[in-house]
C-alpha cells in the first residue's frame, strides 16, 4: 500500500486516533449512564477536546480551491455529500418506532405529535431519530464557516489569529447564553 506524495502521516495518525477517542468516547458514555463516576470523568475529559481535536485537523488539511467555488457549486455538493446522507439516514431511522412503541429519544413514538417534534428538532440541528448522524451536521457548519471565513483569512497569519479570537469569543458566550455543551448527569 502506498500512501500519496503529499499526505501528513503526523495528521493520519492524530486521526486515528481522534477516531478511536471518539468510539471510546461514546463507550464511556455508556458507563457515565450506568452512574459509574470513573465513566463520568473519562466522558467529560474526552468530550472536552475530541471534536475540537476534529475539527483543526479539518481545518488543516482543508482544500483551498473550496472558495474559488461559486456558491451554488459550493450547495451542490454540501447537499449531495452531507446532507442527502443525513435525510437518508433520519428516513431510514423513522421506520423502526412504527414497529415498536416506546420513548424514542424522548419522543412519544410511533406517534404524529412525537414524529412531528422530532422532525422539527431536526430541522434546528438536532438530530431527534438518527442521534449519530449530527456529525455530518457539524461537518457542515464546518465546511460554510471555512467557505465563509477562508475568503477573508487566506494568505494572512494575522487574519487568522484575529479569527481564532473571534470565534473562541463568540462560541464561548454563545455557550453561556444558550448552555450548548452542558452535561446534565449526576453520580451518587
Amino acid at each position: 500500500m502506498t500512501l500519496k506524495k503529499n499526505r501528513i502521516i503526523a495528521i493520519d495518525i492524530a486521526r486515528f486516533y481522534a477516531i478511536a477517542l471518539v468510539f471510546f468516547g461514546h463507550f464511556v458514555e455508556e458507563l457515565m449512564l450506568l452512574k459509574n463516576p470513573a465513566g463520568a470523568s473519562l466522558y467529560k475529559f474526552i468530550y472536552s477536546f475530541h471534536m475540537i481535536l476534529f475539527a483543526m485537523l479539518a481545518g488543516y488539511v482543508a482544500k483551498e480551491d473550496v472558495v474559488d467555488w461559486r456558491l451554488g457549486e459550493f450547495i451542490r455538493r454540501c447537499f449531495s455529500n452531507r446532507l442527502l446522507p443525513f435525510i437518508f439516514l433520519t428516513l431510514v431511522m423513522m421506520i423502526p418506532p412504527l414497529f415498536f412503541e416506546g420513548k424514542f429519544f424522548g419522543l412519544p413514538l410511533p406517534s404524529l405529535v412525537g414524529y412531528f417534534r422530532g422532525a422539527v428538532l431536526t430541522v434546528f440541528g438536532l438530530p431527534s431519530f438518527c442521534v449519530p448522524s449530527w456529525f455530518l451536521l457539524m461537518i457542515i457548519g464546518l465546511e460554510i464557516v471555512h467557505y465563509a471565513a477562508f475568503r477573508f483569512l487566506r494568505h494572512s497569519n494575522v487574519r487568522i489569529l484575529i479569527a481564532i479570537l473571534i470565534f473562541y469569543v463568540v462560541g464561548y458566550w454563545l455557550n453561556l447564553k444558550l448552555d450548548i455543551t452542558a452535561v446534565r448527569v449526576t453520580i451518587k
